[in-house]
């Protein structure tokens, strides 16, 4: 990659890593995982939220993976 040279400061990296991700493979992955929108509590309290929706009384018996499922679902669709 540092044969590549140095591209414009003016350039945006979640454009450009897409076109260039085959390139660089490795550094790509970091580059997503970096540059991606760090997680907030917010997603995770509605989670709870939606977990205490789920697990009422008359689905006390789901096995935890189906649980797992359930949620999954609720907060996906």
């Amino acid at each position: 990659y540092g044969k590549k040279g140095t591209i414009p400061q003016s350039t945006d990296p979640l454009k450009w890593w897409p076109v260039n991700r085959h390139q660089f493979p490795v550094l790509s992955k970091a580059a997503r995982k970096y540059l991606s929108a760090p997680p907030t509590s917010v997603d995770s309290e509605r989670v709870f939220s939606v977990s205490g929706k789920v697990a009422d009384e008359k689905r006390s018996s789901v096995l935890p993976e189906n649980f797992e499922a359930l949620v999954f679902l609720k907060c996906n669709l």
